[in-house]
């Protein structure tokens, strides 16, 4: 994907095209973004309501134990689908690790995502390079915000979900 985002800017600069004029024909995305797209350097921690989260730790203990069955449940769907057994505390750990991770970054709890599992497994993935990949444009997204969608080209997006329909 790096390779055909660095071919497609190297193409389209040898042609003398400017980023407007990318835009204006159609190759790359054009997106009003708002306040709230602008990244995680646009919060303001100054002014924290504390009694407001007090008063929300029991919906929140609530959150935790949903959290944990729906684990739960998406480690044993992984197994069936896999047909391997998991090292169930092995997963729970690096499960609870990264939803530490995401609260200190003010992210949501995260569950596994089975169907994608099972795809990655199908299409002969052996370590962890996509679901990290995606993480790294996550974070991308957090700190720069949205913006940086609009030097996505068009052609790009549309044959990776291609690709991936394909290999589905």
């Amino acid at each position: 994907l790096l390779a055909c985002l660095a071919g497609f800017y190297v193409v389209t600069r040898w042609q003398g095209m400017t980023l407007d004029e990318l835009r204006e024909g159609g190759w790359l995305f054009s997106l009003e973004l708002s306040s709230y797209a602008k990244g995680l350097d646009s919060l303001d921690f100054a002014n924290l309501n504390f009694r407001f989260i007090r008063s929300v730790l029991p919906e929140l203990a609530t959150i935790l134990m949903i959290s944990l069955l729906s684990a739960l449940f998406s480690f044993s769907a992984l197994e069936l689908g896999s047909g391997e057994p998991l090292d169930l505390r092995n997963e729970l750990r690096g499960h609870g690790t990264a939803n530490i991770a995401s609260g200190l970054g003010m992210g949501l709890p995260g569950l596994s995502d089975v169907a994608s599992s099972i795809m990655y497994r199908r299409m002969g993935a052996s370590s962890r390079l996509v679901p990290l990949t995606s993480v790294a444009l996550c974070l991308v997204a957090a700190f720069v915000g949205g913006g940086f969608v609009e030097y996505v080209p068009k052609l790009l997006l549309g044959a990776l979900i291609f690709l991936v329909a394909i290999q589905f």
